[in-house]
C-alpha cells in the first residue's frame, strides 16, 4: 500500500512540474505569452530611404540594390536590400549589419509593412518553430532566430499593415552581428497598381548604461509601366538630393507582345530652376532621352547618343510649369537608371516654350 501511494505521489508531482512547463512552451509558440519587454531609454529613427522602380513587362534581373545606414559614436548599422523581379513576384535578399563600440547587440528585428491587404510576404527560410524551417535561407553571425511570423506561420500575430517580421537575438552579448535572409513579395493586381513596401530594421543594443533602439527604414515602391503622356509617372524631388529611378525598356524581346519601347515621366518645375536629367542604359542597348514642355509635341531638349550603353544627358533652364521626360528604346532591351536634379539658377530664364491645345500627344 505504501509503495503504491508513493508512486501516486511521485506521478502527481511529476505531472505538476511537466504540465505547466508544457503549457508555458505552448503559449510561447502560439504567441499568447511573449518574452519580457526590454525597457528602452532612447529611440533614434534614421531618415527614411525611398526607392522607386518600374514593374517590367518582362521577367528580369535588374541587380537593383538600395540601403540605409547610420553611424554615431556608439553604433554603426546598415540595412541593405537587393531585388529580383518576375511577373507578379519580387524576390529580395535583405541584409542587416550592426557594430556596437561599447556594449552589445541585444536583438535585431526586421518588419515588413504593405498597404495592399492582399499582397503577402513569404519568408523562404520559414520559421524555426514550424515544419517549413530551412536554415539555408538564413545567414546569421552571433545571432539566433527567436521568432518569425508571416502569412503561413502565426499570421494571427500580424497587426495593421504588417505582412511579416523576423526577430533575432544576440548570442553571448555580441558587439558585432550580421543577419541575411531571402523572401518573396507576392503582388496582387501587379500590372496596373503601385505597390509600396516598408522594410524596417529595429536594432536594440546596450551601451553600458541603458538599452537603446535604432530604427532604419527603407520604402520600396513598384510602379506600373508609364508608356504615354497620359499615364506618365510623376517624379517628386528635393532640391538638395538627386532623384534616381530604375526602369525597363525593350523592343527586341523574345516575345514581341511584351515590347516596351517608351517610358514617360512628368515633373513640375518652379521658376528660375535648372533641370538636369541623366539616363544610363544597359551596356548592350541604345536608349534616347527627350524633354517636353506642357502639351507641346515637339521636344525642348534631347539627347541621342548613338553608342550602346552611352550616357544620355540634358541640362535645361526652363520656364516654370509641367515638363515631360521620355525615355525611348532605339535597340535591344534592359534596365536603365534615370536621374533627375533640380536646383536654383541665377539669371533670367529663356523664353517660355510654345504650348498647343493638343490633347493626344504622340511625338515621333
Amino acid at each position: 500500500m505504501e509503495g503504491g501511494s508513493q508512486r501516486k505521489w511521485v506521478s502527481a508531482g511529476f505531472l505538476a512540474i511537466i504540465l505547466p512547463m508544457g503549457l508555458l512552451v505552448g503559449f510561447k509558440l502560439t504567441g499568447i505569452i511573449t518574452e519580457p519587454y526590454t525597457a528602452i531609454d532612447e529611440t533614434t529613427i534614421a531618415e527614411t530611404v525611398e526607392f522607386a522602380m518600374e514593374k517590367p513587362t518582362y521577367n528580369a534581373h535588374p541587380g537593383v540594390r538600395t540601403r540605409n545606414d547610420y553611424q554615431n559614436e556608439e553604433v554603426q548599422a546598415e540595412l541593405c536590400i537587393s531585388l529580383d523581379y518576375e511577373l507578379g513576384v519580387t524576390g529580395m535578399n535583405v541584409t542587416a549589419v550592426a557594430n556596437v563600440s561599447l556594449g552589445f547587440v541585444s536583438s535585431m528585428r526586421l518588419t515588413f509593412c504593405e498597404t495592399d491587404p492582399h499582397s503577402q510576404i513569404y519568408l523562404l527560410g520559414g520559421s524555426p518553430n514550424s515544419g517549413s524551417y530551412t536554415p539555408y535561407f538564413y545567414r546569421l553571425e552571433n545571432l539566433s532566430i527567436e521568432e518569425s511570423v508571416y502569412c503561413f506561420n502565426k499570421w494571427w500575430l500580424l497587426e495593421n499593415n504588417t505582412r511579416a517580421y523576423i526577430k533575432a537575438k544576440g548570442i553571448d552579448q555580441p558587439s558585432q552581428t550580421r543577419f541575411s535572409t531571402y523572401l518573396d513579395w507576392y503582388l496582387t493586381n501587379w500590372l496596373n497598381q503601385t505597390h509600396q513596401l516598408e522594410i524596417t530594421l529595429t536594432l536594440t543594443y546596450w551601451n553600458t548604461s541603458c538599452y537603446k533602439e535604432l530604427v532604419l527604414p527603407i520604402v520600396l515602391s513598384l510602379q506600373p509601366d508609364s508608356s504615354s503622356f497620359e499615364d506618365s509617372s510623376e517624379l517628386t524631388y528635393w532640391t538638395s538630393t538627386p532623384v534616381e529611378y530604375k526602369a525597363f525598356l525593350g523592343i527586341d524581346l523574345p516575345d514581341p507582345g511584351i515590347n516596351d519601347p517608351d517610358d514617360y515621366y512628368r515633373v513640375n518645375v518652379p521658376e528660375r530652376y535648372l533641370l538636369t536629367i541623366g539616363m544610363l542604359p544597359p551596356a548592350n542597348a541604345n536608349f534616347d532621352l527627350y524633354l517636353y514642355y506642357g502639351n507641346n509635341p515637339s521636344p525642348v531638349a534631347s539627347s541621342t547618343n548613338p553608342e550602346k550603353g552611352g550616357l544620355e544627358f540634358i541640362s535645361y533652364k526652363g520656364f516654370a510649369g509641367t515638363y515631360y521626360i521620355r525615355a525611348k528604346c532605339v535597340s535591344s532591351f534592359g534596365f536603365y537608371t534615370l536621374s533627375m536634379h533640380i536646383q536654383y539658377h541665377f539669371g533670367p530664364p529663356p523664353p517660355r516654350p510654345l504650348s498647343t491645345n493638343t490633347t493626344n500627344i504622340e511625338p515621333g
